[in-house]
């Protein structure tokens, strides 16, 4: 310290910059970067998710916007470091010609801070304790493997990086700059850092079983929902427990019971889901008479099949609480014409977008 001024350290610009792109910067002083970072990433991340789930995004332009979000973090985190360390550079730091030789002989406490967040233990492997990083290491991959199977241990990873963290800086060796100034930085600034880590962990770790809990993904196995959907097409299952399908929907459900009494091949083969379009509703009269499915003795209209069925339905009622299902490959699919009525608690939820591959990306 100089007077009362506190000289900025460029390492604590690139742990601000690792919460998100810009805040480094916008530390730094360089207020217009910083604030350009921010904006540009913020609207990377909206346009790739968007892009990913919405029915009229095109995943391939979320695979070229994820890339140039890694580019641009990347060169976040670099700018951060140099927005600070130019400015305080000497000499022969400015002629040193290895670009590496900023991560060696780091004289900031924040340098740690910054290598235990990019994984537990690396601040203390740098600080020369074997037994800490030891146990850093090895209980963040333990708890990153059991939380496979307990959700409920989602939540220790982000704790044991925020511990590492503060483990490091606080085992810092206390060193004096050449010109004698000394490192200063309030313990609520420590503790604020700590907890965002802590925080953004927890929220890292959630947002996929968030999504998990409200999408799920599907590969076409068979020719059953042909020409709509080929062998190999990946999908996009939007899943709530409020969904009522409508006449059209193409959905995901798992095999009834008398499906699987009519094929043993199902329970055999262990095939769980079944993909096929809703041609009739709860409450509805439906039959199949010279290649047209009525419903309520209305013809349906259907652009999508691949063929008229062949084979013929009597007049009957579905049951409430159920439906019927047929592919549109008519005449190639074991569906309700063969096994009946689909329960609705059977459905897993709508198919609404083809995903890949990228010649075949539509919405449903």
């Amino acid at each position: 310290m100089l007077g009362n001024t506190v000289q900025k350290e460029p390492w604590l610009a690139v742990n601000l910059s690792l919460f998100f792109p810009g805040m480094g910067q916008l530390y730094a002083g360089k207020f217009y970067k910083g604030s350009s970072l921010f904006l540009l990433q913020f609207s990377l991340i909206i346009l790739s998710f968007w892009s990913i789930f919405s029915p009229r995004g095109n995943t391939v332009n979320a695979i070229f916007c994820l890339g140039i979000l890694v580019i641009v973090y990347i060169f976040n985190l670099i700018d951060a470091y140099y927005c600070l360390k130019i400015k305080q550079a000497t000499k022969s730091t400015k002629k040193k010609k290895n670009p590496w030789y900023i991560f060696k002989n780091q004289r900031s406490p924040w340098y740690v801070f910054f290598l235990s967040r990019i994984f537990p233990g690396l601040g203390q492997i740098y600080l020369r304790q074997p037994i800490a990083a030891v146990i850093f290491i090895t209980s963040t991959i333990v708890f990153g493997l059991l939380d496979d199977y307990r959700p409920s241990l989602l939540i220790i990873p982000p704790i044991i990086t925020a511990i590492s963290a503060h483990h490091a800086y606080f085992n810092f060796p206390k060193l004096n700059y050449d010109n004698r100034q000394k490192y200063y930085v309030s313990r609520s600034l420590l503790a604020l850092m700590t907890g965002l880590i802590f925080i953004l962990g927890v929220t890292n770790t959630c947002i996929p079983n968030w999504i998990d809990h409200r999408v799920d993904k599907f590969a076409i196995p068979s020719s059953s929902m042909s020409p709509t959907l080929q062998i190999g097409d990946r999908i996009f299952v939007s899943k709530s427990g409020n969904y009522q399908p409508q006449l059209g929907d193409v959905i995901v459900f798992t095999a009834t019971q008398t499906a699987k009494k009519l094929d043993p091949i199902i329970a055999i083969a262990g095939t769980k889901f079944f993909i096929k379009r809703v041609v009739g509703l709860p409450g509805q009269k439906i039959r199949i008479e010279d290649g047209i499915v009525y419903v309520n003795d209305f013809p349906l209209a259907e652009d999508y099949i691949q063929e008229i069925p062949n084979y013929y339905l009597p007049d009957n009622r579905i049951p409430d609480d159920s439906y019927f299902v047929l592919g549109d490959n008519r005449n190639n699919s074991f569906d309700s014409h063969f096994w009946g009525y689909l329960p609705e608690d059977n459905i897993v939820g709508k198919a609404y977008k083809i995903y890949w591959p990228p010649e075949n990306i539509q919405a449903l």
